[in-house]
C-alpha cells in the first residue's frame, strides 16, 4: 500500500505542475499610477516572433533580459488599451514592472459568457481531481 500512495502524490505533484495559470503584470509608471494588465495568449505569440525566442525562464535570464520583460509587459498593455505610445516612448514612462501569476482551478471556466452561437453549457459539470 505504502507504493501506491507514493505513487498517487507524485500523480499529484505533476497535475499540480500541469494546472493552467493566468499571467500578468503590474506596470509601475513614473507619475505614481500604476496598470494591472493580463498577459493573454496573444501576448506571448507576439513575443515569440518578435524576439525568436520562446517564453522561459532562459530567456529573461542574461543579456537583453530587462528589455525582453518590458518589451512583454508593454505588448500586454497594448494588448488591453489601443492608446498605448510606441515601445521607445512607452519605456520611458515606466518606474518599474512586477510579473504575476495566479494558479486557475481545474476543470473550471474562469470567465467565459457563452455567445449566440455557442452551445448551452451541460447542467452539472464533473469536477477533476
Amino acid at each position: 500500500m505504502p507504493e501506491r500512495e507514493d505513487r498517487r502524490r507524485g500523480e499529484d505533484r505533476r497535475a499540480a505542475k500541469r494546472r493552467p495559470v493566468k499571467k500578468g503584470f503590474l506596470i509601475y509608471k513614473i507619475d505614481g499610477s500604476m496598470v494591472d494588465v493580463p498577459c493573454r495568449a496573444l501576448v506571448e505569440v507576439n513575443f515569440e516572433q518578435h524576439f525568436k525566442a520562446g517564453v522561459n525562464r532562459e530567456t529573461f535570464e542574461g543579456a537583453q533580459s530587462s528589455t525582453r520583460a518590458y518589451w512583454m509587459a508593454w505588448e500586454a498593455e497594448r494588448q488591453s488599451n489601443a492608446s498605448v505610445a510606441p515601445f521607445d516612448d512607452w519605456v520611458g514612462t515606466v518606474e518599474a514592472i512586477d510579473a504575476w501569476e495566479e494558479a486557475l482551478p481545474l476543470g473550471r471556466a474562469t470567465s467565459h459568457t457563452p455567445s449566440q452561437n455557442s452551445a448551452s453549457p451541460p447542467a452539472s459539470t464533473p469536477e477533476l481531481s
